[in-house]
């Protein structure tokens, strides 16, 4: 059966009017159907249509196979010869410029273009099937769907786009050898660049920091040989030379042309700042355990001391009291009198350094205390720094604590010294000032008054306005770890202001430091050891209760006061002196050391006071301030002397009790 010629659209032509011609012409049409008909993509043949002027004015449906008719829901033999604005009015006029120039032309065209009735993108070519412009052939590729994909792809690479110019974190891509081939804003930030086309196809190693770029090519090796790396840190170093700390995470990723890098960069520069505070706090915490070790450990060995210069002192003190004043052995006696108060001196310089004396205010002399105080300063200072001295004549009284007014002294003695690696001069002066209100206008502080003014001046380093902002401010120091807690000067500021002092400073780089520090002045005379033992030794015939666990200073406390006069009854400890207590009448004072076995003083004094609520108490120790508090002895609150006791002291101590 011969194939059925269905329909004819002018591509092909009659050869002759032969029977052969006629087969031929068959075989080819239909050969034709079929290959049309199986195409994937639609197939269509546009008849031009011209107008009276033979202008191309439209075109018509001339034939198009199965694939054109499932996306265009169109039946051949029913649009077959008709106009193709006729069947889809709403067919773009762009279709027809399009056709009417290949039509015209004879030059093929490939383009992508929507058909607003089909809904449809497609991708077209489009070409003329022989010399003249009867007809346009077009193949039909429908690409809504993948450009519905590629659209969706193009917003999903936007957004993420977006989203990587906007993060704080640096985001590249780089080939295996480390070559950038993409990257963020971010990341180009941080290697100092303006803009990605600066770096693109440079290699990472360009602005890794020279002490890192081994470091960094070992860690871009083990990611290609491992997949991946973490917390990479290594600096990055702009143009300038400044560097940026950095940490790097990367994933190794297969792509189509390669394996690829994708590195994570971020900025650790606040991180480490952090962290190296953190470190500092840590030093400052550690060495500030230290100190409070060191002030344990002083206030041992404070008590053990105490005692010995207790019974040395004492014991001394008697026996220049049993010798005639002529005896010429009373320069002897003497010296050892004044080597015990030195020592005495010493131990309490070394607990105002550990900051556990306890506070006494007294009336001070600060020239005398600085005087004192001298030769201790110069064991703190290097022998390259010179150590001067200009004290006001006349009384420089305040009323003070004398181990704090010594830890002031220490603490910028200490300052002054880390200020001169190179040697200098530190110069200590007083002076008396009026506090009035032109001073009040000039200095912005101040309470109307007499002050004694002491100025402690180095000609060391210096400081800028920055760190003298902060250099009474509780760990704040300049000086490297280890080296420092940046508790000194805020500690000296503290002791003044406990004082109704004020306190300045002034200083500039390379032109030395200058402290002055005002003290409220007292018409009161200070009164010291030697004035005391100028004095003359008072008596009394009252019972006395010593109670201290120490067996030389108990007999010395009892042998002095058994020679004064005053009647006593001795306990070993805490125990034996609330049982000592209830066996004698008439007790009216008990010396009670604050710390003993058994029963702490201020437990003696408890069960005591419970007895006899009249009964009066003098507490004494050679431990520091914090165990006394410990033992219930609080500030104020009881009679109280500190070890070393020396005779006078002793004597003077219990006269005053006793006539209160």
């Amino acid at each position: 059966m011969e194939p059925e010629i269905k329909h004819s659209f002018g591509i092909l032509k009659k050869q002759g009017d032969s029977r052969c011609a006629e087969e031929a012409l068959k075989e080819a049409v239909s050969h034709l159907q079929l290959i049309f008909q199986n195409m994937i993509n639609a197939f269509v043949v546009f008849e031009s249509v011209f107008d009276d002027q033979n202008r191309y004015v439209s075109f018509r449906f001339g034939y198009f196979n199965e694939a054109y008719s499932k996306i265009a829901k169109l039946e051949l033999d029913d649009v077959l010869g008709r106009d193709v604005f006729e069947v889809w009015p709403g067919t773009e006029k762009s279709w027809l410029d399009v056709y009417r120039d290949v039509a015209l032309t004879g030059r093929p065209k490939t383009f992508d273009m929507y058909h607003e009735p089909t809904k449809g993108l497609y991708h077209c070519n489009a070409y003329r099937p022989g010399d003249a412009p009867d007809y346009v052939c077009v193949i039909f590729e429908d690409i809504t769907e993948r450009d519905r994909d590629a659209k969706t792809l193009r917003e999903s690479e936007e957004k993420y786009r977006a989203l990587i110019e906007t993060t704080d974190t640096g985001y590249a891509i780089c080939d295996a050898d480390g070559n950038v081939l993409d990257g963020n804003a971010e990341y180009v930030r941080l290697t100092g660049h303006k803009d990605l086309d600066e770096i693109r196809g440079k290699n990472i190693l360009e602005w890794t920091a020279r002490h890192d770029i081994k470091k960094n090519s070992l860690g871009f090796a083990s990611c290609v040989e491992k997949g991946f790396i973490r917390d990479l840190n290594i600096d990055y170093i702009d143009e300038e030379g400044r560097a940026t700390p950095i940490e790097i995470n990367a994933t190794l990723i297969e792509t189509s042309s390669g394996p690829q890098i994708l590195t994570l960069c971020r900025d650790i520069t606040e991180r480490k700042k952090a962290e190296e505070e953190k470190e500092k706090l840590r030093a400052q915490l550690n060495q500030a355990n230290k100190m409070e070790a060191i002030g344990t450990l002083a206030g041992g060995i404070a008590h053990d001391f105490n005692n010995l210069l207790t019974s040395l002192m004492g014991y001394t003190s008697l026996i220049q009291l049993k010798m005639d004043r002529n005896n010429p052995l009373q320069q002897y006696v003497q010296q050892v009198l004044s080597a015990s108060q030195k020592a005495a001196d010493l131990i309490r310089s070394l607990l105002a350094f550990s900051r556990q004396q306890l506070v006494t205010l007294n009336p001070l002399d600060m020239n005398k205390t600085i005087s004192t105080t001298k030769q201790l300063l110069k064991r703190l200072l290097t022998e390259d720094i010179e150590l001067r001295t200009s004290l006001k004549r006349g009384d420089a009284v305040v009323m003070a604590d004398r181990s704090q007014m010594d830890q002031i002294l220490f603490n910028l003695a200490t300052n002054a010294r880390d200020a001169m690696p190179k040697g200098g001069l530190l110069f200590i002066e007083t002076d008396i000032v009026s506090i009035d209100e032109g001073f009040r206008e000039a200095h912005g502080f101040g309470k109307k008054g007499r002050y004694v003014l002491i100025t402690v001046s180095d000609t060391g380093e210096g400081m800028d306005q920055t760190t003298l902002e902060k250099i009474f401010d509780p760990f704040f120091t300049t000086k490297e770890i280890g080296k420092g807690t940046g508790l000194g000067l805020a500690t000296v500021y503290g002791i003044v202001k406990q004082h109704n002092g004020y306190i300045t400073v002034c200083s500039e780089p390379g032109r030395g430091t200058i402290f002055r520090i005002y003290l409220p002045a007292i018409g009161a005379k200070a009164v010291d050891e030697k004035d005391r033992a100028a004095t003359s030794v008072i008596t009394g015939n009252e019972t006395i209760l010593v109670a201290e666990d120490d067996e030389d200073v108990r007999h010395f406390m009892m042998e002095t006061l058994k020679q004064h006069g005053y009647k006593t009854v001795e306990a070993v400890d805490g125990e034996d002196a609330v049982e000592k207590f209830k066996k004698h009448k008439g007790i009216d004072l008990i010396i009670a050391d604050s710390v003993m076995p058994k029963k702490n003083g201020r437990e003696v004094y408890e069960e005591i006071h419970n007895i006899n609520p009249s009964t009066r108490v003098l507490f004494i120790s050679g431990y520091t301030k914090d165990i006394v508090l410990d033992r219930g002895i609080g500030d104020g609150e009881f009679d109280f002397v500190a070890k070393p006791l020396s005779l006078d002291t002793l004597l003077h101590k219990v006269r005053e009790v006793l006539d209160r």
